[in-house]
């Protein structure tokens, strides 16, 4: 176990060194990123060093408490009057969603639904909250509102699993502040809070299961059933989400062989099999029963060959999507998706390749952002309350076409590239804490995911806290 922990840790190591080398030499927003450590530099130095100073260093559950509130409501303050609907894929399946409750015939005849099925889910969390609300159909602008409230409640329970996670692993008080710090400016003050998509509603799952995994160490039966449930539920959410289980259950696997425990492995893995089977076969027996065409769906092997496309370094690409749609049957999209994908690797040279990972690994860590504002589709797509006093100032502020938001996005990307330093730092540091191993082995699993599958920073969204954490 040990051995095979060390090789992990040197290899993340190398790949996240290489990764910081290939982000600080750039510049994002017109700015140079070194410019933009030395300022997160900064920034951070200068408040690690109040926190160092201060007097009362107790861990208080009542202030964190406090400190989640305040950012909950100051998160809903903030949605509220700048709330909009927005355009790309979150507004295509905020659509659907009300529309399939005006007529529910209608996610048959669309051919959105059954060729991405990974936002069916999604689309059945819109419909179940807009019908729990009695809102009506036609007033998108509450249920929009009452979904943002969720995002809101998702991002300042996140921040409070964070602490706690980062006090139990470094018992340090002041190591827990100064992660919540890091939230606040990369996710908790973010404008994503406002969209009601997948990456918003999946923050919370690998902050989770490793809360789940330190704080129910004892309880295994119970630990194994909630991690299994959370894990699968939300893998059709956001697929990076199973990332953390398989972390959780590789770090399980080492540990158990290592002290022999073959009887405590045996159970978990059964446990674990019997749950992935009863709980990916309840959710597609309810799929088959939602008249969707299985044969239109667009499947992995789809954001895999679109992962390879030199033209766009790994990121979404319309030809690649008219490809896929185009051809008539999964078996047989499936196998000409694997041979797009061959074929583009094999038919560049050693030197191309390398060119086009290092131009997707940039792709992927570039922006501490997140890419907002960014997507395609009318990002803005319908603003509800421009005529609020406030708007104008928290627009500024706020919205990635604000007066103000250069400011705020380099501080985010001052913040995001000292991370990553962080990052590489705390790799150097040989640490045995099993929770650290969780952390490492799931930003490995990230960065394999995002480097072979499609590539977004918007991806990485959800694991910020782990690398807030490492």
């Amino acid at each position: 176990m040990k051995y095979i922990l060390s090789f992990i840790d040197y290899l993340v190591l190398l790949l996240y060194f290489l990764i910081f080398i290939i982000v600080i030499i750039n510049k994002n927003f017109d700015v140079a990123n070194i410019i933009s450590l030395i300022i997160g530099l900064i920034i951070c130095g200068i408040y690690f060093l109040l926190l160092r100073k201060r007097k009362n260093k107790e861990f208080s559950i009542k202030k964190l408490i406090i400190k989640c509130l305040i950012l909950f409501i100051c998160e809903l303050f903030i949605s509220y009057i700048i709330l909009f609907k927005a355009g790309f894929d979150a507004g295509a399946v905020f659509a659907f969603a009300l529309e399939n409750l005006k007529n529910h015939n209608y996610l048959s005849s669309h051919e959105y639904i059954s060729s991405c099925p990974n936002n069916f889910l999604l689309l059945y969390y819109y419909m179940i909250i807009a019908k729990l609300s009695h809102i009506p159909y036609n007033a998108h602008e509450n249920i929009n509102l009452l979904l943002t409230i969720i995002n809101c409640l998702l991002y300042s329970i996140s921040s409070y699993l964070l602490y706690l996670c980062t006090y139990k692993i470094t018992d340090d008080v002041d190591s827990a502040d100064f992660s919540w710090f890091l939230y606040i400016i990369l996710i908790g003050s973010s404008p994503w809070v406002i969209i009601p998509y997948s990456d918003s509603l999946a923050l919370i799952v690998p902050i989770l299961c490793l809360f789940i995994y330190i704080y129910l160490e004892k309880k295994m039966i119970l630990k194994y059933i909630l991690l299994c449930l959370i894990s699968f539920i939300s893998f059709y959410i956001k697929p990076q989400c199973l990332i953390v289980f398989i972390a959780i259950c590789f770090i399980d696997i080492l540990k158990h062989l290592n002290k022999k425990e073959f009887k405590f492995l045996l159970i978990k893995m059964v446990l674990v099999a019997v749950m992935a089977v009863t709980t990916f076969t309840t959710l597609n027996y309810f799929k088959s029963f939602q008249g969707l065409d299985d044969e239109k769906r667009l499947g992995m092997t789809h954001y895999l060959m679109m992962g390879a496309n030199y033209d766009t370094y790994g990121s979404y690409s319309e030809d690649d999507a008219n490809f896929s749609i185009n051809y008539e049957g999964k078996k047989f999209r499936d196998e000409a998706n694997i041979q797009v994908f061959k074929d583009r690797y094999a038919n560049r040279t050693f030197l191309e390749n390398l060119d086009f990972l290092y131009n997707k690994a940039y792709e992927n860590f570039k922006d501490g952002t997140f890419t907002f504002g960014l997507e395609g589709g009318g990002f803005y797509f319908e603003i509800y309350h421009p005529n609020h006093p406030l708007f104008k100032i928290l627009s500024d502020i706020f919205y990635s076409t604000g007066k103000y938001y250069g400011i705020t996005r380099i501080i985010r990307q001052a913040i995001w590239v000292t991370v990553l330093f962080l990052n590489v730092i705390a790799l150097f540091k040989k640490d045995d804490n099993i929770y650290k191993q969780i952390i490492i082995i799931s930003i490995f699993g990230l960065l394999l995911f995002e480097m072979l599958f499609e590539a977004r920073s918007r991806y990485l969204f959800i694991y910020v806290p782990f690398y807030i954490l490492l």
